[in-house]
């Protein structure tokens, strides 16, 4: 690239800077919360039941039906866990529990709405007041056959259970009170996505021909590409060879 012709008699200019006062980087900040807010809100926001182990991520409701009453896991600005009337979707933060996984293991921390985490102890009392996570503070999650959940003491091997009366860790076996319902926010499903079946896909006709290793007419075609959509393709392709290797012969 030719550079400017510059003389001796020419003053040299220097290119100043572009200067961003305060104002403007706090605008373009709020700005950009404003759109984080907006996109959180865009997303569904729904309570649903946990169906599936991924789906057992983030604030939470641990429901118990008794006598076609729902009760649910609360817990008050102390740290006491306690049993209180519910429904499917909670009418109050000490109605919601924050799940999270904990990594390289199969099980699980729970925590009140003030952050600190539930724990049992040798006799079964459960209270959310730990700041750190050990054994006490572990819990296993298995989905019964009745669709419900189960929710076990690591530490002690106890199931956790709801009546009425208290929240304790100290059942022996996973009975009526210590199957929950676990309703959990959609936004937080964490669901594989559904792999798309290579039937549901086109083939082209080119492609076709290739697998073959010959011409092929309109009803050859339009057979095989039925035969790809019903997962049958490679048995279909091996019949029409052999029709081209009889007709050959003829």
């Amino acid at each position: 690239m030719v550079s400017k012709l510059t003389f001796k008699s020419d003053k040299s200019t220097k290119k100043r800077k572009r200067h961003v006062d305060a104002d403007s980087k706090q605008d373009g900040q709020q700005d950009q919360d404003r759109r984080q807010d907006q996109e959180s809100q865009d997303q569904p926001n729904e309570w649903v039941d946990a169906e599936m182990t991924c789906d057992l991520n983030g604030p939470c409701m641990f429901l118990v039906n008794q006598n076609s009453t729902l009760l649910g896991i609360s817990c008050d600005s102390a740290g006491k866990l306690f049993a209180s009337a519910s429904s499917s979707t909670p009418s109050s933060v000490q109605q919601v529990l924050v799940l999270s996984p904990i990594l390289q293991s199969s099980f699980f921390t729970l925590k009140s709405y003030l952050g600190k985490f539930i724990s049992v102890s040798k006799y079964g009392v459960c209270e959310a007041t730990s700041e750190a996570i050990g054994p006490e503070q572990q819990f296993q999650l298995e989905l019964l056959d009745n669709g419900l959940w189960s929710i076990k003491s690591v530490a002690h091997n106890m199931y956790l259970s709801l009546d009425q009366k208290d929240v304790r860790c100290d059942s022996s076996q996973a009975s009526l009170n210590e199957s929950f319902t676990i309703r959990v926010q959609s936004k937080y499903l964490k669901r594989p996505k559904k792999e798309i079946k290579s039937e549901s896909l086109k083939i082209h006709t080119k492609e076709l021909e290739e697998r073959v290793g010959s011409k092929l007419d309109y009803d050859s075609i339009k057979l095989l590409k039925a035969a790809y959509k019903d997962g049958k393709l490679n048995e279909e392709i091996i019949r029409i060879r052999e029709k081209i290797k009889g007709d050959h012969r003829c």
